[in-house]
């Protein structure tokens, strides 16, 4: 019996990314946080913070970067978690 081949054509070709698997979802998160990071780095407000916010930012951006190949999706997402927090510790940025 030949298939339609509407059936196959209605389906999605688009590759998801899959939590866990390299390049999945996490470096994706990783990305977007990062950028948002370094484009706060750039205020005024980022700036006014104490050298301790600031330190503490720079260290969870170093976290991140160290898992961000990791094929451990939890493990980047743990270090996305530990960087939003430090920015949100600090309420100027």
């Amino acid at each position: 019996m030949k298939r339609s081949s509407s059936a196959s054509s209605n389906r999605s070709r688009t590759p998801r990314p899959i939590p866990g698997a390299a390049g999945g979802g996490g470096a994706v998160e990783a990305d977007s946080i990062l950028a948002a990071t370094e484009k706060a780095k750039q205020s005024d407000a980022y700036s006014e913070l104490s050298e301790a916010e600031r330190g503490n930012i720079n260290a969870a951006i170093n976290h991140l970067l160290l898992v961000y190949h990791s094929d451990d999706y939890l493990l980047i997402r743990a270090q996305i978690d530990h960087l939003n927090q430090a920015t949100m510790s600090s309420p100027k940025i």
